[in-house]
């Protein structure tokens, strides 16, 4: 799994942030931006910071940044999961793709008279249709 490379903030703790002075605001984004980053890799990181203002904003928001991590986390867990044993079965040629090397055998097949090439190059432009349209190109 990839971590997020961002840290949410809430709108929730606007109004917390602009009481702090702008020295105050840079200590709490320093105090965010490790602390994030230390839990986005799985670390719970103790963040020391000496001002009592800015310890208790940085509190307030660390949660709700963990709680988004978490959530991302989760997120991740479930699709992963949701993606195992999915798929077409072992041996189950309609899933398999046509590859560059058939369609020109085809192609060569065809140009000698062998009609049954066809039927190769028609579903592998049925393949390419459907790829296309399903992932909006």
């Amino acid at each position: 799994m990839t971590g997020m490379d961002y840290f949410p903030l809430i709108f929730s703790g606007e109004e917390q942030v602009f009481l702090l002075d702008d020295h105050q605001i840079a200590v709490l984004l320093r105090a965010l931006f490790t602390y994030s980053r230390a839990y986005s890799q799985g670390e719970n990181l103790e963040i020391e910071i000496d001002d009592p203002m800015v310890r208790i904003v940085f509190v307030g928001l660390f949660g709700a940044v963990r709680e988004r991590f978490d959530e991302y986390r989760r997120k991740c867990e479930i699709n992963s999961m949701n993606a195992r044993g999915h798929g077409a079965p072992k041996g189950n040629q309609n899933a398999r793709k046509v590859t560059e090397e058939e369609i020109e055998r085809a192609r060569n097949d065809l140009r000698n008279g062998n009609l049954h090439a066809a039927k190769t190059i028609v579903d592998s432009i049925v393949q390419r249709t459907n790829f296309s349209s399903e992932d909006g190109y």
